[in-house]
């Protein structure tokens, strides 16, 4: 007996032969009965919950991918972090205190080694990423909605990249109680994601943020040796990054854009470097 057969017998569905020796009566009643059972296998499925993904969950496997993405650049010259919470929901202190230990296991060095419980003016979901804003002292006030756009920082593209890649909403703010060289990682209310955000070509974005991180180590390494090491190592590094975005076929514009930046020079190289990575930054968030 086939496995067709089977459920056929096991649903009670006629033959054709059999419908045909139906009544009209059976034939009302068969039919009735078949749509009263595709109605409740339909409210069923409408009444299953669905699928929620956790923006805020660390945990398995998780874990080791969003370690990945915040090592970027682990031995560079980063920022210090201060993490936030908003202080009447508890479950985003949570959230703050669990990304706290995994942006510590990544290596970015985190003020007070505590998690500061915060009120916010105007509170929104998921993370903000703060900076002190000091390009915005002086500007005229704008009502919320509007809001002033500040330069991000390479460590502060870094966070951003990474929260996006996770999928989780990011937010910018501005924060003059920060000390110089920290950023603000706060956390709001948790966000539910009903599907996963999309990424587009997640390989070529972990790539794109690996030589970041390099390209960060060689920044902080030129500081510390000869310009003629430095001079090497840069243009090594530049080598590499052209030769990728070539051979990963981006578009001809990004390409072009990389390609006509001043090579970095040992003598400037903290502004040099700080420009071409932030054009890589750019392509990251870019990629689709």
């Amino acid at each position: 007996m086939g496995l067709v057969e089977r459920i056929r017998r096991v649903l009670l569905i006629p033959t054709w032969a059999q419908w045909q020796r139906w009544s009209l009566t059976a034939k009302l009643t068969g039919v009735g009965a078949l749509v009263g059972v595709l109605g409740l296998a339909l409210g069923i499925y409408m009444a299953i919950p669905a699928t929620v993904i956790d923006a805020y969950a660390v945990d398995g496997s998780r874990h080791d991918g969003y370690l990945e993405l915040f090592r970027t650049g682990q031995f560079g010259q980063r920022d210090k972090l201060r993490i936030g919470c908003v202080e009447w929901s508890e479950a985003s202190c949570v959230a703050a205190g669990n990304f706290l230990r995994l942006l510590s296991e990544a290596g970015w060095e985190i003020d007070s080694d505590t998690v500061f419980r915060m009120q916010p003016s105007v509170p929104v979901d998921g993370v903000s990423i703060a900076g002190r804003g000091d390009d915005l002292v002086g500007l005229p006030k704008v009502p919320p909605h509007m809001g002033h756009w500040s330069r991000a920082d390479v460590s502060q593209e870094v966070l951003i990249a990474a929260f996006k890649l996770m999928g989780g909403p990011v937010n910018f703010s501005s924060d003059p109680t920060l000390q110089p060289g920290t950023i603000g990682v706060y956390f709001g209310p948790k966000p539910k994601l009903e599907a996963p955000t999309k990424q587009g070509n997640e390989k070529a974005r972990r790539e794109l943020l690996s030589y970041v991180g390099s390209g960060m180590v060689v920044q902080r390494a030129c500081s510390q040796e000869s310009s003629e090491l430095c001079a090497g190592e840069l243009f090594s590094w530049e080598d590499s990054v052209s030769s990728f975005l070539k051979q990963q076929r981006f578009g001809a514009n990004a390409v072009s854009h990389w390609l006509t930046l001043p090579q970095a020079n040992a003598v400037s190289v903290t502004s040099d470097m700080d420009t071409k990575l932030n054009v890589l930054m750019s392509f990251v968030l870019g990629v689709e």
